[in-house]
């Protein structure tokens, strides 16, 4: 009854109701016996839920390319979760970003001692920032350990893709580039892979042997703008299931990809006396944000 006052029963009379200082004590008492039983279970579980929230916040300020707050929300992370190595990770990649060298450097060698020295995620981000310093010797060093590190032959092909370049990118040991984008091709167990293809094309460049560059890049570029393509076709129906800003995230890195493809053979182009052909690749790559001190190339 809205009153307050207790309704009868059937029979006419009021039931019991125990003394709320009576009910309060139960509760405690039950409240205490289920924090003796679930407390050691909330209290290991709560760092990593805490961290989990500032890892997602990092997410969605990285999205929204709020780099200082994606680091303090790692920052935060950390701090809740100090030995888990992929956070570490996570604020390398964010730091390598801002291009802040130092910061990502020392995140990366934290991730290896928390997880280990073959701890692929790390070496890969250490090595690009041996990269974005033009330390070409040192990055393929790291490219080494990353073969070494490999369990299986997609990680092997990853592997040996990414020392290819290394050493393209440097612009040193060509042949062993050459024998390492092979290798790589025969664990994939396949050709069709445009970014495979760049690294061969570049590395023929590199080596003189044009008509085997232009082949492969020209490949290369097919294959990317299709990939592309088949992206631009999908994502309407793709909106339905992803956040918009992860597909602006995905659109942009497809266009990165495509700039260096583009850069790369306008180069071979050019070596082959195409200028007009070669032009036009430039202005693509720069359209699509070609960029060298950005990590682009």
């Amino acid at each position: 009854m809205e009153d307050g006052r207790q309704s009868p029963t059937k029979n006419g009379n009021i039931p019991l109701k125990p003394p709320a200082r009576r009910r309060l004590g139960s509760g405690i008492a039950i409240a205490v016996c289920l924090l003796m039983a679930l407390g050691p279970v909330i209290f290991l579980g709560l760092p990593q839920e805490i961290a989990r929230w500032y890892v997602a916040a990092a997410m969605e300020h990285d999205l929204l390319d709020e780099l200082d707050a994606a680091e303090a929300d790692l920052d935060k992370a950390i701090e809740w979760l100090p030995e888990n190595g992929d956070l570490y990770v996570r604020r390398a990649e964010i730091r390598l970003q801002q291009k802040d060298f130092p910061g990502a450097m020392d995140d990366c060698q934290v991730a290896l001692q928390k997880n280990g020295q073959d701890f692929r995620p790390a070496l890969l981000r250490r090595m690009l920032v041996h990269q974005r310093q033009w330390h070409h010797e040192e990055a393929i060093a790291d490219s080494d350990l990353l073969v070494e590190a490999s369990k299986d032959a997609f990680e092997r092909a990853e592997s040996l893709n990414a020392r290819a370049y290394a050493r393209a990118l440097g612009n040193v040991q060509v042949t062993e580039g050459l024998e390492d984008i092979q290798a790589a091709f025969d664990a994939l167990g396949t050709e069709d892979n445009a970014a495979f293809l760049d690294t061969r094309g570049y590395l023929y460049y590199l080596n003189g042997d044009f008509d085997n560059a232009v082949r492969d890049m020209e490949r290369a570029v097919q294959m990317a703008e299709d990939e592309r393509s088949s992206f631009v076709m999908r994502r309407e129906e793709l909106q339905k299931q992803v956040d918009e800003r992860m597909l602006d995230r995905q659109a942009r890195l497809f266009k990165e990809n495509l700039a260096v493809l583009y850069q790369h053979r306008g180069l071979v182009y050019e070596s082959l006396d195409r200028p007009e052909e070669a032009e036009a690749d430039f202005e693509r790559a720069d359209k699509y944000g070609y960029s060298p001190e950005d990590g682009v190339w």
